[in-house]
């Protein structure tokens, strides 16, 4: 049943077409080997980010652990929730999100000093930037407009801790995420490729 969820979220996410591609990534990994293509993306920050964040109809929070919880099981598994835990401990990373129904509708994190990417990679960030990343919606939520409310936040938050410029990460075959983060001012500067032999891993820049 997993599996059967798995393949549907990629479908809709990435379209037929990226859904076989993502299948392929994961026949690979069994094997030890990881590559994946990633858009990286910057933003000017300015006082209309942190403005434009109070104009939500959302109440955003910050979370705790309890709040994760809540969430999608399916998504937040228990080796989720425990790498969840360990970030918790490490201030630089914050997560926001909205409870409805007393459930974790929608998550997503801020970060201010490292962006973390997945299979153990992560990327410095320079002082006067702050990266976005992991964000999820519970699939009874989704298309209701809590994704650009919390992207909103999240912006006017990084740019309250001093921030001047926001970085995400986006995998290629992403196009909604895309779509999203172009349409918040976000320009794609760069692409990156992360690759991973058994232990050796390499980061290529393009």
């Amino acid at each position: 049943m997993k599996s059967l969820h798995k393949i549907r979220s990629n479908r809709m996410q990435y379209g037929y077409i990226g859904c076989i591609i993502r299948m392929f990534h994961f026949i690979f990994r069994q094997v030890g080997v990881v590559w994946e293509r990633f858009y990286y993306l910057e933003k000017e920050l300015t006082l209309n980010d942190a403005e434009a964040a109070c104009n939500t109809n959302y109440t955003i929070q910050v979370l705790t652990f309890d709040d994760f919880q809540k969430g999608d099981i399916s998504y937040f598994t228990k080796a989720k929730l425990i790498n969840i835990k360990k970030q918790l401990l490490d201030k630089t990373y914050i997560p926001y999100g909205i409870i409805k129904n007393k459930k974790l509708a929608y998550s997503a994190w801020i970060s201010l000093k490292t962006l973390p990417l997945p299979y153990g990679f992560e990327l410095n960030l320079k002082e006067n930037e702050g990266a976005l990343f992991d964000d999820y919606c519970a699939p009874e939520f989704r298309n209701q407009g809590m994704h650009s409310a919390v992207l909103r936040h999240r912006l006017g938050q990084l740019y309250r801790y001093g921030k001047n410029k926001g970085v995400v990460v986006i995998l290629t075959g992403n196009r909604p995420a895309l779509k999203a983060e172009t349409k918040a001012g976000f320009k794609t500067t760069k692409k990156l490729t992360i690759l991973k032999i058994f232990d050796n891993k390499t980061m290529i820049w393009k």
